[in-house]
């Protein structure tokens, strides 16, 4: 299915880009500006148009909105309909927001996606926890405002960071000492359909 379908194949012909774009739904209280924050959800999935989109969802640290949501959002294969300049200028985007949390680009298949699910794939445990410096911009539209959010640069992953070689990996603890898992997922994200929205502001 995706072997045969040039759409994807665009993923490693794309060298990195400079800068990105987001979509709603971020916080609009949260002031414009750069905020450190907690990447407490990644996602990558499919949508019902064919089209691959990457989600990054992060959680303000520290301050008056501590704990407050801002969402990234890009499509790294940009949209079946885009003409090919506009697709890749997606993907450069996407992978330099990879590049900046992992340090690296994963490969499209199987590491951002499941092949056989189209959804998030293995390096999702890379990137949640990461702490990252963000930028946020509102831009004034016509009838609404669009809130763009920049991945600016890593502070701190400690999922990627190399452990020495002569250290043995930690005990798991029993599962008695672990914390409950939470009963609803994260608040304040709201993510609607990305095939719902009538455009997504890149």
């Amino acid at each position: 299915m995706t072997s045969n379908d040039p759409y994807f194949s665009l993923w490693d012909q794309v060298p990195d880009a400079r800068s990105g774009s987001t979509s709603e739904p971020s916080d609009p209280s949260i002031p414009d500006g750069e905020h450190r924050a907690r990447v407490i959800g990644f996602d990558c999935f499919e949508s019902k148009k064919g089209d691959v989109w990457m989600v990054f969802e992060l959680a303000v640290l520290g301050g008056l909105f501590d704990g407050r949501t801002l969402v990234r959002m890009v499509a790294p294969l940009g949209r079946r309909t885009d003409d090919t300049a506009r697709r890749e200028t997606q993907a450069g985007w996407a992978r330099r927001d990879l590049q900046t949390v992992l340090g690296r680009v994963p490969q499209l298949f199987p590491e951002l996606m499941d092949p056989d699910t189209m959804r998030t794939g293995t390096v999702a445990s890379e990137i949640v926890g990461a702490v990252v410096d963000v930028e946020k911009e509102t831009k004034k539209g016509d009838s609404r405002d669009f809130i763009n959010v920049y991945l600016v640069g890593l502070v701190s992953n400690t999922a990627t960071a190399a452990a020495p070689e002569d250290s043995a990996p930690p005990e798991s603890p029993p599962s008695d000492d672990l914390p409950p898992l939470p009963d609803s997922p994260s608040r304040g994200s709201g993510m609607i359909d990305p095939d719902e929205l009538d455009e997504i502001p890149f």
